[in-house]
C-alpha cells in the first residue's frame, strides 16, 4: 500500500512524493494532456529527476507555443472556430488526427463493392445455410449497384437511409435489408476495416403485427389431392411441409427417406439442414404417416423431394390444379404451427416440433388463430382413393382442353 506525502509545484507542474510500504520512494510528475482534463503521470526515483523532466516538458510547451505566432490570421480564426465546434469533446490535435486517419483510409481503403464480395466469399467458407447466403447476396448485390464505388469508411447512416428511401423499401423488407447490412459492417469491424457500424443507427420501422397467413383445411386438401393428380413425386415433400412443419427449402427439400422412422413415428431433422444447426425429432402425425406410406414409391431415391428445378415446376402445376393464385412464403409451416397448437393446446410441445427455443418466435411469426375443429379437420386430410385421383385427373384434363380451345378461338 502507498500513501501520499508532500506535493510540490514546479514550473507549472505538480510533483508528488510517493512512499510505499516496501520502503521505496518515488516522485510522480503530472503532465496535463489536451482540454478534457486527461493527464499523463510518470514516476522518477529522485526529486531532481522529476524536476528535470518538468523542465524538459516546459521547454517543449514553450516551443509549441512559439509556433502559434507563425500562424496566419485565417489559421488562428480557423482554430478558434474548430475549438468551438468541438466543445471540449476532443482536442484540436485529436480531431486533426482523426480526420487524417479517416481520409487516408478512404483513399487507400476498399470500396463497398469490394467489401461485399469479400464478405460473401467469407460466408461461403463458413458453411452458412444456402438460404442465408442467397438472401445476403440478393440484397447486398442490389445495394452494390448504387453504393459500390463508395469508400466503406465514408458510408454514413444517412447514406443507407437515403438508399432505402429511394428503393421504396418498407416495413419488414426494410428491416431485412438493414439486418443484412449490419452483418456486413459488423464483419468489417471484426477485420479492423471500420470503427463503427453505420447500419446500427438506421431507423427501423416497427415490425408488422399482422397475423401470418394460413390456409383453410379445405384449401390444403385441394393442394394435396391436386398434387396426387399432377405431381405424385412431390406429394411426400408437401406432406412434410404441411403435416410435419418442416421448413420448405433446407429441411423438407433436403430430407431423405433414411430420416423417416415409421416404426417409432419420428422424423429426424439433422443439424446440417436445420436452420438453428440443431438436430430435432418431429412426431409423425397419423395422417402424415398415411401420406408417406402411400407415396414413398413415387420417389425411389434417397431424397424425398425432387430436384429443385423439377420441384418448382411441380409446385406451379399443383397451384393451378388447386385453383390457387397466391402461395405465401412458409404458408405450410404457418398452417402446421397454428393447427398443432390448436389441437394440442401445448405451446412448449409445438415449439419443440418446430425447433424453436422459445414461444416468442411462434407467436411472432408462425401462430394464427385456428379453432380446435379446424385443427382436427386439418390433421384428418388423407390421401384420396385411386378412383378419386383418376377422376380428378380427368377433370383437370378436360379443364385444360377447354382452356386451350378458348385460347385459340
Amino acid at each position: 500500500m502507498r500513501r501520499k506525502t508532500r506535493v510540490e509545484k514546479y514550473s507549472g507542474f505538480t510533483i508528488r512524493k510517493r512512499e510505499y510500504a516496501s520502503g521505496e520512494t518515488a516522485w510522480q510528475l503530472d503532465i496535463p494532456l489536451g482540454v478534457r482534463g486527461d493527464r499523463e503521470r510518470k514516476s522518477y526515483a529522485t526529486l531532481d529527476a522529476a524536476k528535470a523532466a518538468a523542465d524538459d516538458k516546459y521547454k517543449e510547451l514553450l516551443n509549441r507555443g512559439a509556433t502559434a505566432f507563425t500562424l496566419t490570421d485565417r489559421q488562428r480564426l480557423d482554430a478558434v472556430e474548430a475549438v468551438g465546434l468541438l466543445k471540449g469533446a476532443a482536442s484540436l490535435a485529436d480531431a486533426a488526427r482523426h480526420w487524417l486517419r479517416y481520409n487516408r483510409q478512404a483513399d487507400k481503403g476498399q470500396t463497398f463493392a469490394a467489401l461485399v464480395e469479400a464478405y460473401l466469399a467469407d460466408m461461403a467458407k463458413r458453411d452458412l445455410r444456402p438460404a442465408t447466403i442467397r438472401d445476403a447476396r440478393k440484397r447486398l448485390s442490389k445495394m452494390k449497384k448504387d453504393m459500390g464505388p463508395l469508400p466503406v469508411v465514408r458510408i454514413a447512416p444517412a447514406d443507407l437511409e437515403n438508399w432505402l428511401d429511394a428503393q421504396a423499401v418498407k416495413t419488414q423488407n426494410r428491416r431485412n435489408f438493414v439486418t443484412v447490412a449490419r452483418g456486413l459492417f459488423n464483419w468489417a469491424m471484426e477485420r479492423g476495416d471500420l470503427d463503427n457500424n453505420p447500419a446500427d443507427k438506421v431507423q427501423l420501422p416497427k415490425a408488422a403485427k399482422d397475423l401470418p397467413t394460413i390456409l383453410k383445411p379445405e384449401t390444403v386438401a385441394k393442394i394435396m389431392h391436386g398434387a396426387e393428380a399432377v405431381a405424385p413425386d412431390c406429394v411426400a415433400y408437401l406432406a412434410l411441409c404441411f403435416f410435419g412443419g418442416l421448413r420448405p427449402m433446407n429441411e423438407a427439400g433436403r430430407a431423405t427417406w433414411e430420416s423417416v422412422d415409421l416404426e417409432n413415428n419420428t422424423l429426424r431433422v439433422i443439424p446440417e439442414v436445420a436452420k438453428t444447426r440443431r438436430a430435432r425429432l418431429v412426431t409423425i402425425a397419423p395422417n402424415l404417416r398415411d401420406w408417406l406410406q402411400r407415396y414413398r414409391l413415387a420417389n425411389r431415391g434417397e431424397q424425398i423431394a425432387p430436384a429443385p428445378m423439377t420441384l418448382r415446376r411441380r409446385i406451379k402445376a399443383v397451384k393451378k390444379a388447386a385453383g390457387l393464385t397466391n402461395w405465401p412464403p412458409d404458408v405450410a409451416r404457418h398452417c402446421y404451427a397454428s393447427a398443432h397448437l390448436a389441437l394440442n393446446g401445448d405451446i412448449q410441445k409445438t415449439c419443440l416440433e418446430l425447433g424453436h427455443t422459445s414461444p416468442q418466435m411462434l407467436f411472432t411469426h408462425y401462430r394464427n388463430l385456428m379453432s380446435a375443429k379446424q385443427a382436427a379437420d386439418y390433421f384428418d386430410i388423407r390421401p384420396a382413393t385411386t378412383a378419386e385421383v383418376e377422376a380428378l385427373k380427368t377433370e383437370l384434363a378436360e379443364a385444360a382442353e377447354k382452356e386451350a380451345q378458348a385460347a385459340t378461338a
